[in-house]
């Protein structure tokens, strides 16, 4: 399930690449992988809610 680069909080990656490349496309990347990122983080946090909920 690798739908962006940044699903599993490869923040340090991109920055990474931002520094190497420093290229306005690697930046519209680091900005689309953030965006995955919170989003995964979100997904996550919200099964996780979901799941305590249920057992709790």
């Amino acid at each position: 399930m690798n739908i962006c680069s940044g699903f599993g909080g490869k923040r340090d990656g991109f920055r990474y690449q931002i520094v190497v490349f420093g290229g306005k496309r690697d930046r519209f990347r680091y900005k689309h992988d953030y965006f995955c990122y919170k989003i995964a983080i979100l997904v996550t946090n919200t099964i996780i809610f979901v799941t305590k909920l249920r057992f709790w």
